[in-house]
């Protein structure tokens, strides 16, 4: 099996409890600046979506085609144009990472193993000690990102240099971004005046349960109840492009790539299932069944803490995304009780320019960013993927102002 000359390695290490693990597959720079490029880790969301989705539909080495016989062509616009990067299926039973005895049902669960796991990869590949590590993601990693930064900043004895974040489309603080779900609705024209008043009742229940404390009410008021209510049976809107009305995507062509024989051998996953009981094609929604309580839980204090330890923070959202839209970051953002409050709810976005098109916008303070980027959805680079390599690349080199 080829792999587009592609230099990787795969490999699992064992967390949590019994013979739990998780997998990661790892991609070496095509054409690194330096001799010691950068290493991004990339964590999808879900809860429970696997990061190899990433891999294959978003900022990874290659695109696929064609769901009986799956084709490889190569992403002339992947992330490890320039950096290491590592993709890790995680929280335990994701993917291709195994679950023993009990899974995580928390963030906090689920920080504690990806730190394990970080140990572990770092002990064994010496060569990322000190060297630059950034934390990457999208969606729900608006919960795991924070909590794993301020982890790891919180170590005494660590060999992991933590230079910065970017957290994609995130899910942060749900009582501040839930009402957006009815309001930026409604202002797309995706729902009429009665569907936005009811609800915006529903959302206005969901909050009151967050704020009294019954995340698992919360939850079911926001989703099982009030977005259902919005999206329709059928769904009248693609939840992660606003412009789509259908719901396909290319999950069914990686299954059927992993299933090759030839493709297991060389990623050494004969015995790694990734199709398993509670996964839905890329995503396992038993665990995401799992985390509904935890989906209530607030990231403020992460992420204070990680912005006021002077490492990089990049928030960038997609204007075509629903489920974590824009309005939504905007927001639990002005609500946001930290030391650049007032700069970025008072200040204006300045647009960011790129091969001579405005792209985006951002405002900025410090060592924070948040970043607007122009017509594309959920899936930050599938949609604008030159674009998500630029915004990459100047993050890590400091060149977005």
């Amino acid at each position: 099996m080829q792999f587009l000359n592609e230099k990787f390695e795969t490999g699992a290490y064992t967390v949590g409890k019994g013979n739990s693990y998780l997998f990661y597959w790892l991609f070496y720079a095509r054409s690194p600046k330096t001799i010691t490029p950068p290493l991004i880790l990339w964590l999808n969301g879900g809860p429970g979506c696997s990061s190899m989705y990433a891999v294959f539909a978003e900022n990874g080495p290659y695109h696929i085609t064609n769901s009986s016989s799956p084709v490889l062509s190569a992403n002339q616009f992947s992330w490890n144009n320039q950096y290491d990067v590592i993709y890790v299926d995680q929280p335990i039973g994701v993917g291709f990472s195994k679950i023993d005895q009990a899974g995580c049902t928390s963030t906090d669960c689920s920080t504690h193993d990806l730190y394990i796991f970080l140990t572990k990869f770092f002990l064994e590949h010496p060569q990322y000690q000190g060297r630059d590590f950034y934390i990457t993601g999208e969606s729900y990693a608006g919960h795991y990102i924070p909590k794993l930064a301020q982890y790891i900043l919180k170590q005494t004895a660590i060999n992991i240099n933590l230079k910065g974040v970017a957290i994609g489309n995130g899910w942060f603080v749900p009582i501040n971004q839930i009402p957006s779900y009815s309001s930026f609705a409604y202002e797309n024209k995706l729902i009429g005046l009665w569907k936005f008043l009811v609800s915006t009742v529903m959302m206005t229940i969901s909050r009151f349960f967050i704020a009294i404390g019954d995340n698992k009410q919360a939850f079911h008021w926001n989703e099982e109840i009030g977005l259902n209510y919005i999206w329709g049976n059928p769904p009248s809107f693609n939840e992660y492009d606003i412009r789509r009305k259908d719901t396909k995507d290319v999950d069914e062509y990686i299954i059927y790539f992993f299933a090759q024989p030839a493709v297991q051998q060389a990623l050494n996953t004969q015995n790694r299932p990734y199709f398993k009981p509670g996964m839905e094609i890329t995503c396992n929604h038993s665990v995401e069944t799992d985390f509904s309580p935890d989906r209530m839980t607030s990231m403020e204090e992460p992420m204070k803490y990680i912005i006021n330890a002077g490492i990089k923070v990049l928030m960038y959202t997609w204007n075509k995304d629903y489920i974590c839209n824009v309005e939504s970051q905007e927001m639990w953002l002005s609500k946001f009780d930290w030391k650049g409050a007032s700069a970025i709810n008072k200040g204006s976005y300045v647009p960011w320019m790129w091969s001579s098109k405005k792209v985006g916008e951002y405002k900025t303070f410090e060592n924070f960013m948040h970043l607007v980027v122009y017509e594309a959805g959920h899936m930050v680079p599938s949609n604008q993927p030159e674009v998500a390599f630029a915004m990459i690349t100047n993050f890590v080199d400091s060149k977005i102002k």
